[in-house]
């Protein structure tokens, strides 16, 4: 993985206020001393300026960013997300995300870190529990003493990394990862602790859409989602339709285009590769799928996609 692609796709700011531990390990970024300079601010958008098409994309870390100032959107997996002042975004490594947009007052600062860092094998961890809550996107609004803490273990976390006679550099990123854990735990009870039978219409929703980003490529069945959240399917597409304005059917494919997207952008895969990828019994079925949601055949998607 090249950091450089790697810190485009996650959308950070370019310039020196990027820190990196390796080439695909842990990334710290912020423009906070910058005086919101709109040069590094707008670095989070995905323009759709000529040239720069405006498509979905993987997100290769999983990542922490903390608006401090001005007002940030951000959609993820197909949920829109907005956020101000004293927001934790946590988007977990593997997601799609699409364009964003930030007000040039914005202050933000990004902690990123790859399935590598994970701390769990950690000594100092005691919330290991809670990270399997990371992989899950949240949108936390903070007490403004949990975000001046957040500040703070950032600040101290871009010192030691700027300090080329630190010795422990991973081992300080892994305790600051931890630290952040330690002071949010309590957003971050795992969503299969709640009884279903107790969930509302909008924590049914959370929970369906938790499943379909870890299901989506293999389950395109509302029986299955259903089955998992203790409902009948029609009370399960009672519940997401009366909460999203969007039928059950309606994410799932939606969600699984978003998939065949992306890597179709990706142009690593053949057609064919991505249809067994995604689950479909071949490729025609797979361009059946795609074309009759998104008007176009795979192929003619990649080709309207790709770079001029």
């Amino acid at each position: 993985m090249n950091t450089t692609d790697s810190i485009n796709i996650a959308q950070l700011p370019s310039g020196g206020r990027n820190i990196t531990l390796g080439p695909d390990l842990f990334i710290v970024s912020d423009n906070i001393n910058n005086n919101h300079d709109p040069d590094i601010t707008n670095q989070f958008l995905r323009k759709t300026d000529a040239g720069q098409k405006n498509e979905p994309f993987r997100v290769e870390f999983t990542t922490f960013l903390l608006c401090v100032s001005g007002h940030h959107k951000m959609r993820i997996n197909l949920v829109d997300y907005e956020f101000s002042a004293n927001t934790l975004l946590i988007a977990p490594e593997g997601s799609i995300g699409e364009r964003s947009g930030l007000d040039v007052d914005s202050g933000l600062l990004i902690i990123a870190f790859s399935k590598k860092m994970n701390p769990i094998d950690s000594p100092l961890v005691t919330y290991a529990e809670m990270l399997d809550s990371l992989f899950d996107v949240r949108c936390l609004s903070l007490q403004p003493a949990e975000t001046e803490a957040i500040c703070n273990i950032y600040n101290i976390l871009r010192l030691r990394l700027e300090d080329p006679a630190f010795p422990s550099k991973i081992e300080m990123a892994k305790t600051a990862i931890m630290m952040i854990v330690n002071f949010i735990s309590h957003y971050l009870v795992p969503a299969n602790t709640i009884p279903a039978v107790k969930l509302s219409g909008s924590e049914t929703f959370i929970r369906f859409l938790q499943l379909l980003d870890r299901h989506c490529t293999e389950r395109r069945d509302i029986e299955f989602y259903a089955s998992e959240l203790s409902m009948s399917p029609r009370a399960l597409s009672r519940k997401i339709l009366m909460t999203s304005g969007r039928s059950v059917k309606t994410w799932i494919t939606d969600r699984i285009i978003l998939e065949a997207k992306v890597l179709l952008n990706q142009n690593k895969l053949t057609v064919l590769q991505i249809s067994e990828q995604l689950g479909f019994p071949n490729q025609s079925f797979f361009g059946t799928f795609f074309r009759r949601a998104t008007g176009l055949s795979p192929l003619a998607y990649r080709r309207k996609s790709a770079p001029p």
